[in-house]
Order: structure tokens, then sequence, then C-alpha cells
């Protein structure tokens, strides 16, 4: 005679119901530490250094070059403007320090990561007499003296540069490869601002500097 007892059946099931609890529950630990430690590049320790630009043309007897100098949180750069492509005759400095912050990565560029950098200050020099009349006749800037630099924290619309009053962060990407780093690639009104600005594609290439 077999006596089926529920008592056992029932502890049984309880048991087996469990073992799939804590399974489930590993299971969902185990993935959120992976997300967590996600290996995201660029780190801020990978952009720490001085970055250099070439000499780039971006319209007819016109010329740039960009350096950046990164640090773990903080950022500056001087965007200097030439009179010429090749980068020879110098006619203004746009100096920029801020915070950066790095975010997720790019949705929209392989090996990119999203990244804001803030505006802390901004100033312009004028490397010539020329090039300080040419500011101050184009932004209704008066005084520029050459060679001093000047706060250019309400920027100039004619030069696709905005106060900083009301664009205090530049919404980019960052993407490394070996030793040379590229930011997006700014638009043409040079609109930053918002997070729908930002760029899609890598921009000008910058190498690392010994």
């Amino acid at each position: 005679m077999h006596c089926h007892c529920p008592f056992v059946y029932l502890s049984y099931f309880k048991a087996r119901r469990s073992n799939m609890r804590r399974t489930i529950v590993c299971l969902l630990v185990l993935s959120g530490l992976l997300a967590c430690g996600e290996d995201l590049r660029p780190s801020s320790k990978d952009l720490e250094g001085l970055w250099k630009s070439e000499c780039v043309s971006p319209g007819p007897g016109q010329g740039i070059r960009l350096s950046f100098d990164i640090g773990r949180n903080n950022w500056t750069l001087d965007y200097d403007v030439y009179g010429d492509t090749a980068c020879a005759n110098a006619n203004l400095r746009i100096h920029i320090e801020g915070p950066y912050e790095l975010g997720k990565a790019s949705e929209a560029l392989a090996g990119a990561r999203e990244a804001r950098f803030g505006f802390g200050t901004r100033t312009l020099t004028a490397q010539h007499q020329g090039a300080a009349t040419f500011v101050e006749q184009t932004c209704g800037i008066s005084g520029l003296e050459p060679g001093s630099a000047r706060d250019f924290a309400g920027g100039c619309a004619a030069l696709g540069v905005y106060p900083i009053s009301e664009c205090m962060w530049d919404y980019d990407i960052v993407r490394l490869e070996g030793d040379v780093l590229s930011f997006g690639m700014r638009p043409t009104d040079n609109n930053m601002c918002t997070p729908d600005k930002r760029p899609t594609q890598s921009g000008i290439p910058l190498r690392r500097q010994p």
C-alpha cells in the first residue's frame, strides 16, 4: 500500500521554486555587474595630454590649427586662425577653458563615445592690427589691442561663436585610434549647444604630442 503524502510533494516544489529564484537573482546580479563594468573607451585617462592638429584649410586663403590640453576632468583649447592655407600668418587665437564629461558609447559612430565640453572661460587675441580691426567691425567690439587676450564670453554671431550664457556646453563625441584623437565634425552653423545637435561623424584628427 502506497501512501501519497501531499506534504512531501509540497516541500519538493517549494525547494525547486527556491532554487529557481536564487538562479534568477544570480543572473540579474551578474548582468548588472557586467553592465556596470562595461569598458568604455576612450576614458578620461586615455584623453589626458597634449593634442594638436595639422594645418587645416576650411576655405580659400584660410587655415586653422587646434591645440588641446586635456586633464582628467578639464580641457583647454587654442583655436588659431591664419590668413593662409599654410598656417604661416596668424590672425586670431580663441582660447577656451572648462570642464568636460564623458558619457555612454555613441550609437551613431562605432568606437566613439558621447561627451560634453563646458565653456568656463573664453578669450580672443588679435595677432595684429588688421585682425583687431576686422573683429571690431565684424563683432561690434571696440578697443582690441593686438597681442592682448580679451574676454570673449559674449561671443560673436557673425563668427558663429555663441554667448556662453546661451551655450554653456558643446555636446560632442570623442574617438581615439592609437595616438589619433577625433572630436565630432562641427556643423556649418557651429551649433552643438544641445544633445540633439551632437555630431555623428568624426572631425579634424589630432595627434598626441610627446
